[in-house]
């Protein structure tokens, strides 16, 4: 690392901080749920429509094939969707009522029971040749785990943290 920066035409360094950031949606986050005796349809601005499916199943209590997920087209977050699901454990009634039951979070319950990402702090440096092309480049990162809060990590290492995406 050290002998490519030195060979380098040119080196640049950056340095960038993040603090701690909840997910701040631009739409409300919301659900709408319509359970009926044998189905479940759930509408919601989700990424995530395979916990989504499992989570309304396992309220509901109807096997996973019967729970139908649409997705809205909003800008989705993958986490924070998943709140206003799990605030409609109300959902026995629509079974009571024969119709379908919106739940939605106003913004200070939003920002209140958000999945905040983690604060980071990233150093880059790039050694450059004459042309302009990286000969060397390093990062250094430091954060808590993203991934952590939903179980053990492969070799105690948080991929999520720190990939391109």
């Amino acid at each position: 690392m050290e002998a490519g920066l030195a060979g380098a035409a040119k080196k640049i360094e950056a340095e960038y901080e993040v603090p701690f950031l909840a997910h701040a949606t631009m739409e409300p986050q919301n659900c709408t749920a319509h359970v009926r005796g044998d189905r479940c349809d759930v509408w919601a601005p989700t990424q995530n429509q395979t916990n989504t499916q499992a989570l309304a199943a396992k309220i509901t209590g109807l096997d996973p094939k019967a729970v139908f997920v649409h997705t809205t087209f909003l800008a989705a977050d993958s986490g924070a969707a998943s709140r206003p699901i799990l605030s409609a454990k109300r959902w026995k009634f629509p079974k009571m009522i024969g119709g379908p039951v919106k739940v939605t979070w106003s913004r200070e319950d939003d920002i209140q029971h958000d999945y905040y990402r983690t604060a980071s702090h990233a150093t880059f440096t790039a050694g450059l040749d004459a042309d302009g092309w990286p000969v060397v480049w390093m990062n250094r990162i430091a954060c808590p785990s993203l991934m952590a809060r939903f179980g053990p990590l492969k070799d105690n290492f948080d991929r999520r943290s720190v990939e391109i995406w």
